[in-house]
């Protein structure tokens, strides 16, 4: 979206959360969305560049025109979708009183000598400094009444930067007018920028033997998810088929995806697929997934299951999924175990329509803003399987129709039998009078499994296949159901 939109004065691109500065990415932020690279060290971020951004725009002194009113609109992929939601409880949400409360507290500037006879340890010296509740250290100067001005910390960047004084700061008005996110995963736990010792130590320890819900439960109230205070509209496009224990959805609402019906201003919609089929990130490629499961954690019994459900599930043809290891396994009494490893061709455009659709539910809102279309810059039209695709889920994205769910061989089989139409009847009325017959028309056969056939397509041909016990982080829920929170 930000590679169509018009850039100068309108879109700001905050890097992904883990990433700093164009450079690998960091360990903490990527692990746990903490610390500077982290969800709110990027909401942070945001803040400042968008007051630079202002900065840029305002007019110069020789004009009377002045800055009365921001209006912002914010998008977001995955944590990047948490960092977006929680960008607008920043600078739009009506905050909990720990969200604005700046602590003093003291750090360490220098050493001197102790000056004691007989003692040549070096004494630390201290100068009192300002945290807020992440532990950000901020200016005393630019708080209101010891707290974090209006809008947060953009209203603080606004204020430290000169670019906005007290009063025009108390005068701005602000609008959040779209928020646009893509399966919103938080994955968050605050613990700043650790280094390895302590991230791969006794808290890496604990994640990894109690599981995710251990630090992860509680992101929507330590992030305020559902609090983005008063916006225009806001779109969520949530995976189906995502089932990482790393991996759970915030819905925008507690009623979820598949409880509720759409508002006027929220609309949230579960698409086919797993995380970045519906964010995007994958190129054309053979996709090798080594681990889908093991006899670590499963019985032989079990993965021969599991390999024959994603065959009936048409995620993989028999040739492409195969029980590997059985030799060795049995050779050395299951010291060598046994894996699912599924290897098939899949191409990328999938994730294409998602983002069609959420240019499509701001056209009446930022479509002035985009320079270039992201139907014609991201193009489907090369593949009647997707434009095919595309129809279907406009017609439950745009038009109220139902969600596109697979259904098994079985239940499609049964609903085929249904909708066939019997044999021909005979003549129902008599010969006209120039002796012409009545002809009847031949029986037909009405197939409820268009649909069906095109969503074994996409499974097969499109659609991932994320949950990988070989990637730390990757693992699927034990039951392979996603969590929602």
């Amino acid at each position: 979206m930000y590679k169509s939109c018009e850039q100068k004065k309108y879109g700001v691109y905050v890097e992904g959360i883990g990433t700093l500065n164009n450079s690998r990415d960091v360990d903490d932020g990527f692990q746990y969305g903490s610390g500077k690279s982290g969800v709110r060290g990027k909401v942070r971020i945001g803040c400042e560049m968008v007051a630079d951004r202002i900065k840029e725009l305002l007019p110069d002194g020789n004009t009377k025109k002045k800055l009365t009113r921001i209006t912002i609109d914010t998008f977001g992929f995955s944590r990047g979708a948490a960092a977006a939601r929680n960008f607008s409880y920043e600078i739009n949400g009506n905050k909990r009183s720990q969200d604005v409360e700046i602590k003093k507290s003291r750090k360490v500037v220098g050493y001197r000598e102790s000056g004691s006879y007989g003692n040549d340890a070096l004494v630390a010296e201290y100068e009192d400094i300002w945290l807020d509740k992440d532990k950000t250290e901020v200016d005393p100067k630019y708080l209101i009444d010891g707290k974090l001005p209006r809008f947060g910390f953009l209203g603080y960047y606004l204020l430290s930067k000169k670019i906005l004084s007290v009063k025009q700061l108390d005068e701005l008005e602000l609008t959040v007018r779209f928020i646009g996110v893509y399966d919103t995963v938080s994955s968050y736990e605050e613990f700043g920028d650790m280094g390895t010792v302590e991230r791969v130590g006794y808290r890496g320890i604990l994640h990894a033997s109690i599981g995710s819900q251990f630090n992860f439960a509680d992101d929507v109230e330590q992030l305020q998810l559902r609090n983005p205070g008063p916006f225009r509209k806001a779109v969520h496009f949530t995976a189906e088929n995502e089932h990482r224990e790393n991996f759970s959805l915030t819905p925008l609402t507690t009623k979820g995806v598949k409880e509720k019906k759409d508002s006027p201003h929220i609309i949230e919609k579960e698409f086919p697929g797993v995380h970045c089929d519906i964010g995007g990130a994958y190129e054309n490629g053979t996709e090798t997934v080594d681990e889908i499961e093991t006899s670590n954690h499963k019985p032989l019994w079990a993965l021969k299951e599991r390999r024959q459900q994603l065959i009936d599930e048409h995620w993989y043809k028999d040739p492409q999924i195969t029980i590997n290891n059985t030799a060795l396994n049995i050779l050395t009494f299951g010291s060598v175990y046994r894996k699912i490893t599924g290897i098939r061709f899949l191409r990328k455009e999938y994730s294409y329509i998602p983002l069609h659709f959420m240019e499509k539910h701001g056209k009446d809102i930022y479509d002035h803003q985009l320079v270039a279309k992201t139907e014609s810059s991201y193009s489907i039209l090369h593949d009647e399987n997707l434009i095919a695709a595309g129809n279907r889920l406009k017609q439950y994205v745009f038009e109220d129709g139902e969600p596109w769910t697979f259904i098994s061989d079985a239940e499609v089989e049964k609903a085929k039998a249904k909708m066939t139409v019997g044999p021909s009847v005979g003549n129902t009325a008599a010969p006209v009078e120039n002796g012409n017959g009545i002809k009847n028309i031949p029986a037909v056969n009405v197939h409820a499994d268009r649909w069906q056939e095109l969503l074994r397509t996409l499974r097969n041909g499109y659609l991932h296949w994320s949950a990988n016990r070989d990637w730390m982080g990757m693992d699927p829920n034990s039951d392979y159901i996603r969590k929602i929170y």
